[in-house]
């Protein structure tokens, strides 16, 4: 069989050439529209290491008298702040309430650094703030690390100007195989200046959704007066309660207290979605073509073998009267189907490969500095198992394609009588 496979395919070289041809352009424009919708889906896919669903930030503002230099709404205080909280713990639908600032998961004010692991390499990082003191950490829904103290104790833990808490990941890149608590860590080489002192590890918690690096440091506020009443309410609810943001904002003046005065209310998932708005629009964009562009394959390729195999009822009735069966008429049109497919592709691989060496491949991450490292290990970072992988899922497509091409048809032409089909011919 397989040398028969062969010998047709060498037979019908010219007009095979013409069908090789076709599966390596489909090849190359395969991996130019599926690589980065590949990445993507799986970064989005990745777990955050907290849940997301069922979190809401509030935000809250000073009440002004425009005009007036001495308000009569006063300043305000941390008692304001309680106050707003217990009101908020009163409804039904609130689990428990954490006061962040205005830097959490998702959020457009979350700032950068960059810690050396060694001389040469350095890790980009996301930094955020937390009150104290007001269960953040077990309102988020992270978890402590195995071996360091629990997100409750965390949660309450006031932080020094130099003392940090960062996430699994971070820690075993900055001390692999050691325990990170009282280690110091460096924005400079060999200086410490800017140097911190780790007083907590978390599970792994990812900054944005559409980012693969688990890297955060969090640093706690000991005040929580700032002159304006930026202080977010992260709020924790209970299921089934996806319209509470909107129905708050509703009635938000029922929960002022003094000066301060709830402003907005939001879902993280809605934070998520507007601060990702121009990757995931790309995205659902690049992912729109890509299933037009396989669709119009399909109906391509799949014409194309379609035909080719429908011309060979003269061939296929030959093999009938010699007591071809027919599982062998099939197997063998598919398996030149198959051999075609792979060497097609094969040459498109390599065509693909000469480009991805040069401009590389796609590797998402897209906040923050090209020139970091990654404390990730997976196949998006890792050149050949990345080409291997993308490849190999482009392969399988083709190869489902093309039998779709080629079963339906052959599975007709080898019912056919060989009589009839050869006065056909």
């Amino acid at each position: 069989m397989i040398k028969l496979i062969f010998k047709n395919i060498w037979s019908r070289r010219k007009l095979n050439g013409w069908l090789i041809a076709e599966l390596i352009l489909v090849t190359i424009l395969s991996w130019l529209m599926l690589d980065q919708v590949l990445v993507t889906t799986y970064d989005l896919n990745l777990p955050k290491g907290y849940d997301r669903d069922n979190l809401c930030v509030i935000s809250s503002y000073k009440l002004d008298d425009p005009g007036v230099v001495n308000s009569i709404h006063g300043e305000i205080t941390p008692q304001d702040y309680e106050n707003i909280r217990n009101k908020l713990l009163t409804l039904p639908e609130v689990e428990s309430i954490a006061e962040c600032s205005f830097t959490f998961p998702e959020s457009s004010g979350n700032s950068t650094r960059s810690f050396y692991v060694n001389d040469e390499k350095s890790l980009h990082v996301y930094l955020m703030y937390y009150y104290a003191d007001t269960g953040f950490f077990e309102t988020l829904g992270v978890k402590s690390a195995e071996g360091y103290p629990n997100v409750e104790d965390l949660s309450k833990v006031h932080t020094t100007e130099n003392e940090v808490i960062i996430t699994r990941s971070f820690a075993e890149s900055l001390f692999p195989g050691e325990n990170a608590m009282g280690k110091i860590i460096r924005q400079e080489k060999d200086s410490d200046e800017d140097a911190f002192k780790v007083v907590g590890v978390i599970e792994d918690i990812r900054p944005y959704s559409i980012n693969r690096e688990p890297n955060a440091v969090f640093c706690s506020f000991d005040s929580k007066i700032n002159g304006e009443g930026m202080l977010n309410f992260m709020v924790r609810l209970k299921d089934g309660t996806d319209d509470f943001a909107e129905n708050l904002i509703k009635v938000k003046e029922n929960f002022g207290s003094g000066a301060l005065q709830i402003g907005s209310a939001k879902s993280l998932n809605k934070c998520a979605a507007d601060w990702n708005m121009d990757i995931t629009g790309e995205y659902n964009l690049k992912l729109s073509l890509l299933t037009f562009f396989l669709i119009n394959l399909c109906i391509g390729v799949v014409g194309t073998f379609w035909l080719q195999t429908r011309q060979r009822k003269g061939e296929v009735a030959v093999m009938k009267t010699f007591g071809a069966s027919r599982k062998n008429i099939v197997g063998m049109l598919l398996g030149e189907g198959f051999v075609l497919t792979i060497i097609g592709s094969l040459i498109g691989f390599a065509c693909f490969l000469q480009y991805a060496i040069t401009e590389g491949l796609y590797t998402g991450n897209p906040y923050g500095p090209k020139d970091v490292s990654s404390v990730i290990d997976c196949w998006v970072n890792n050149f050949s198992e990345h080409f291997m992988i993308v490849s190999g899922v482009i392969l399988v497509l083709l190869l489902i394609v093309v039998s779709i091409g080629i079963l339906i048809p052959a599975l007709n032409i080898s019912k056919i009588n060989p009589a009839v089909a050869l006065h056909d011919e």
